[in-house]
């Protein structure tokens, strides 16, 4: 692998990564301020979500490196 392709790798894993983090705060902070029971379910569906669309993403990535 080149360095090139090496720190574009780095950097879309970083950004990955710091977008996952925000997205799950954002989520944990309205799943502490649901107000009814149907509400946290929701939210959970939407972090489980987001957390495979996060996995398929590093997938991808990692992928891209071969």
């Amino acid at each position: 692998m080149n360095d090139i392709h090496a720190d574009g790798y780095r950097g879309a894993l970083t950004a990955a990564k710091e977008e996952f983090q925000l997205d799950m705060a954002q989520l944990q902070q309205s799943l502490a301020n649901a107000t009814c029971v149907e509400e946290e379910e929701a939210i959970d569906h939407q972090m489980r979500e987001r957390e495979a669309k996060h996995r398929d993403l590093i997938a991808s990535l990692q992928r891209s490196l071969f």
